[in-house]
């Protein structure tokens, strides 16, 4: 019969350091999930020690629950390290290490959070490297799991950002995306008529960067684009490819069209002065300002992202805008040749459009830190909080937890107002899941 596992002890009393101890033959566990519930972790989730047997494989580790990508921190390093007690004193049986990044991650096959981290047991493996090991894994032996997070030191994450800024100012000024040659590909941000923003760039870069650009570019239903020399205006041509995210334009209530706006249209492109073929991908959810970010980004490493325009708007305040314009002019000035930073939720967009989950995360989390309770409001029936999963779960969260706060501020009482004139579609959803949240988070406390 098999031999169940005997929790010992477990604590977690720091935000970087938990032990548990447990007894446990792990050649022969029964076919079941083992979990044992942390008291009180000074960390956000619901923290449990777990074994697990399942179909022969065996895997322990700590699971903290769902939560948003992020929300223990955007550059944590995780070290897990299961110990066996062999004599009189614990010896080092297993451990993985890994590197630096938002916590928890993306799992890259579901494309949703991972619920925290484990040890997959192969005792044969084990036992070839540390003979030692082999007499103890048929028998029930006293095992310690040790995980260790840090939190990536600020001095470290500037420096890492100073490198990104120098490859950027170099990518912008010897390669700018502002001039055609010798590029072979436009994005064009239509604003009147033929008139609009320009992006150059290559079918190569746009290939190798997403996995989007390669499906288009490959289909062959990018609209191409004869030399003048070649080109009759009567003949007949693809139409653009629209790029959007499905097809049907929204009133996404960008803020980085606000970065455009600003911007006066390029000329038409007849004049351009080089005369070679090239292809045109016409984009008209996005704003180019987003995508000169996201594209640097690509290149280099660097994005800066700017503050929630719903950070300006606290109640009673009557500059929100010329707050959040004093900002993005302040920042121009003193990096004339970078792009202007963007907003974070329209990096989210673009990035889920690109298939780009690392940037996803990125841009989620600075969501995250730039929520309060003065603006969570807004940001929860915001058309992106309605339209991604991702973003509103994390939003919803922060609300749980600060339900009165939230409740009693004027930015409530004005979105309800709102809802009940009908002026937000798709509210029903927020409603649902903040309750349910706010419930959980209740019957939690």
């Amino acid at each position: 019969m098999p031999t169940p596992v005997e929790f010992v002890s477990g604590s977690a009393g720091t935000k970087t350091h938990f032990v548990c101890t447990f007894k446990a033959n792990l050649s022969d566990l029964p076919q079941q999930l083992f979990s044992s519930k942390l008291s009180d972790p000074p960390l956000r989730g619901r923290w449990a020690f777990a074994v697990e047997n399942k179909d022969g494989v065996v895997t322990v580790g700590y699971n903290h629950g769902v939560l948003p990508v992020g929300a223990l921190g955007r550059k944590v390093s995780v070290h897990l390290r299961l110990e066996v007690m062999s004599g009189d004193k614990f010896k080092d049986a297993r451990s993985e290490r890994w590197d630096p990044g938002p916590a928890p991650r993306r799992d890259p096959e579901s494309m949703t959070p991972f619920s925290g981290w484990f040890l997959t047991l192969d005792l044969d493996k084990i036992a070839e490297r540390q003979p030692w090991f082999k007499p103890l894994a048929k028998q029930v032996q006293t095992y310690r799991l040790t995980m260790s997070l840090r939190r990536t030191p600020k001095a470290e994450r500037a420096d890492a950002a100073s490198r990104a800024t120098r490859r950027a100012l170099l990518a912008a000024t010897s390669d700018p995306d502002s001039v055609r040659a010798p590029k072979n590909v436009c994005l064009f941000f239509p604003r009147d008529g033929h008139l609009g923003h320009r992006i150059w760039t290559t079918t190569a870069f746009l290939e190798e960067s997403s996995p989007y650009f390669k499906t288009m570019l490959d289909s062959g239903c990018v609209e191409a684009i004869p030399s003048r020399s070649k080109r009759q205006r009567t003949e007949d041509i693809k139409p653009d490819i629209d790029l959007t995210d499905d097809g049907v334009e929204k009133d996404w209530d960008d803020s980085d069209d606000e970065n455009d706006n600003a911007v006066g249209p390029a000329d038409d492109e007849e004049s351009d002065d080089d005369d070679r073929d090239f292809q045109r991908i016409t984009v008209r959810e996005f704003a180019s300002s987003t995508y000169r970010a996201v594209l640097l980004y690509l290149k280099t490493g660097h994005i800066v992202f700017a503050p929630l325009r719903s950070s300006f708007r606290e109640p009673h305040t009557d500059d929100q805008h010329e707050s959040r314009a004093v900002f993005l002019s302040n920042y121009a000035e003193k990096n004339p040749k970078l792009p202007l930073p963007a907003s974070p939720k329209s990096v989210y967009r673009l990035a889920h459009l690109l298939q780009l989950p690392d940037l996803q995360d990125l841009a989620l989390d600075c969501i995250i830190t730039h929520i309060s309770t003065a603006n969570v409001t807004y940001e929860l029936f915001s058309p992106v909080s309605i339209a991604y999963d991702e973003v509103r779960e994390a939003i919803v969260d922060f609300a749980a937890e600060n339900f009165a706060a939230v409740k009693a501020s004027d930015a409530w009482k004005e979105q309800q107002e709102k809802v009940d004139r009908g002026e937000i579609p798709g509210s029903l959803i927020v409603y649902r899941e903040l309750l349910s949240a706010v419930f959980e988070a209740n019957a939690a406390s």
